[in-house]
């Protein structure tokens, strides 16, 4: 077994929050895509007939769309709230420009001080996490080496957790440039898992930059054609993700046919990877404000997913994942053949998990709408949950950096988990 360190740090040190990836989308939408024309998708356009654009002989599954065209340089007399944000973020230029020095210094003097991800600063288990409190059993922040490169993770063990009866494992993934530590303040998974019953893991992504102007490095996931360096690079962040999943499995014990993933942003769009290669692990899979953005593999066994976005994201926009592609290559060369959205990607999941019948509506209120399909192989549902009011940050909290989320009205995540759970695999893997 390779050797784990549990290392005293503060992962909030690491990289900054998703502000600076939404500033930088604003500015590729700003020169690259005003003149584009897209699909938009509202509750207006849900129920217009689908067409495909892919083919199964490429290796993907038809990829489905409604049929209502919209140009986006007139999106905003159509949706006014479309306009606005795009106005928003230009006016966060500025404040962007003057405040990098500062940024630089803080996150220079921070990593400095917490040791940031140095191998030098390790130790053994001395009974406090970063935070300076006691963990619970096998909580804590741990590293290990794969694929050459040093990769962190954080868990939480409930306290009242009776050692003698297997639990539900959750892997929660964090956005672009976010951290382990802020992630798990954001999506509330922790006071899940201390109410339900449940051990959770945060694994961090990669350190690196985006683009060689970039101020400072952000950690990103290898989601597929998402995200920045980590995708570029190719990081085995899959392999990672399951080594974090074998070593908790060895140390606490986990009930393997209910293990589970959720994230937010790219870390979603990782879940979803997740889901698609590691079908035989994952009993279920649900996750915030982004798609499945890499290719169909042979070996899928369908496996239930839910994804949940909001109606006014400005960052991975409800109607197409353009803006949230910039590194992407075929973005430039063969842009349809990685675009997606909400209700496509929905739409492609029931074609991932041979659906049948029609998409239904399973729930509706003045703060959202579930739907879906339920005659699936494998009893492997599909959800969508489309938040009207939320923009990127659909949990309940408000994220560090500032974006709002629903104030409590919509506890997305507790959704999330609701759905998880009702789903268990056979002999998922071998304790």
């Amino acid at each position: 077994m390779e050797k784990i360190l549990q290392k005293k740090v503060n992962p909030r040190s690491i990289g900054k929050q998703c502000g600076q990836i939404a500033r930088t989308e604003a500015v590729f939408f700003r020169s690259r895509f005003l003149s584009i024309p897209t699909n938009h998708q509202d509750p207006s356009c849900l129920e217009q007939p689908m067409t495909t654009k892919r083919s199964m002989s490429s290796g993907k599954l038809p990829s489905l769309r409604p049929t209502l065209n919209v140009d986006i340089q007139h999106m905003d007399a159509r949706t006014p709230w479309f306009g606005s944000q795009v106005k928003l973020l230009k006016g966060r230029d500025h404040i962007m420009r003057r405040s990098v020095s500062a940024l630089v210094l803080l996150l220079f003097l921070s990593s400095t001080l917490s040791g940031c991800l140095s191998s030098n600063d390790t130790m053994t288990n001395d009974g406090e996490d970063d935070s300076g409190t006691t963990p619970s059993r096998g909580g804590g922040f741990f590293c290990i080496e794969h694929d050459g490169l040093e990769r962190c993770w954080e868990k939480h063990v409930p306290e009242n957790l009776d050692p003698d009866v297997s639990v539900p494992l959750v892997v929660d993934v964090h956005g672009y440039s976010s951290t382990s530590s802020t992630h798990k303040d954001l999506s509330g998974f922790n006071e899940i898992a201390n109410s339900e019953g449940a051990i959770v893991v945060y694994p961090n992504g990669v350190l690196g930059k985006n683009l060689p102007t970039d101020p400072i490095e952000n950690q990103a996931w290898n989601a597929g054609w998402c995200c920045a360096h980590a995708s570029r690079d190719n990081i085995d962040d899959v392999g990672f993700i399951t080594k974090i999943i074998e070593f908790t499995i060895e140390e606490e014990n986990i009930d393997t046919n209910r293990i589970y993933a959720s994230g937010w942003s790219n870390g979603c769009a990782m879940v979803q990877r997740l889901a698609m290669e590691m079908s035989h692990v994952f009993a279920a899979t649900g996750c915030m404000s982004h798609y499945l953005v890499t290719d169909y593999v042979d070996d899928y066994s369908p496996i239930p997913v839910m994804e949940v976005h909001g109606f006014l994201d400005n960052v991975v926009l409800y109607e197409t994942s353009l803006l949230s592609l910039p590194w992407a290559e075929e973005m430039w060369t063969n842009p349809e053949s990685v675009d997606t959205g909400a209700i496509e990607n929905m739409h492609e999941w029931a074609s991932y998990n041979q659906c049948t019948g029609s998409m239904e509506t399973f729930e509706t209120n003045e703060f959202y709408m579930i739907q879906g399909f339920d005659e699936c192989e494998n009893d492997a549902i599909v959800r969508l949950m489309t938040i009207f009011a939320a923009q990127h940050n659909p949990y309940a909290n408000d994220n560090a950096d500032g974006t709002p989320g629903t104030q409590g009205l919509v506890k997305s995540s507790e959704v999330v988990w609701d759905f998880l759970i009702q789903h268990a695999k056979e002999d998922a893997v071998e304790n």
